[in-house]
């Protein structure tokens, strides 16, 4: 799916596919905290509230794997470019297309993506 975005061609600007993108990987940090994490931390407001941000990096943190990524050779430097999504980037306009490939790249490699990475912790 996430290469499918990257290399069709709409009618909008080449970031409307990586907001859609950058949505996968919120839901892979998602899950990562679903596992790492028991009923009892639910429990806690403000623990529960944090975790309906958008923010790739406090997911990240929230997940437990702000170390393990930091650590994980080539994956560490294409966690740099996908950390930086944001939810309303649908918005902005005049991204390159240069960015955006970096971006589907970073996540979706297949042996050292984020993706692939937050995948095996799931």
């Amino acid at each position: 799916m996430i290469r499918r975005l990257a290399n069709e061609k709409s009618n909008g600007p080449p970031g409307v596919g990586a907001c859609l993108a950058g949505y996968a990987v919120e839901g892979a940090l998602k899950a990562c905290i679903i596992k790492m994490h028991t009923s009892d931390d639910w429990q806690e407001q403000g623990f529960s509230n944090q975790c309906w941000s958008h923010r790739l990096e406090l997911l990240m943190r929230l997940a437990g794997l702000e170390t393990e990524i930091s650590s994980a050779g080539k994956v560490t430097g294409n966690w740099g470019p996908a950390k930086d999504w944001k939810e309303d980037s649908r918005y902005e306009h005049g991204k390159l297309e240069r960015d955006v490939r970096q971006f589907y790249d970073a996540i979706s490699h297949p042996t050292e993506g984020v993706l692939q990475w937050l995948k095996a912790r799931w």
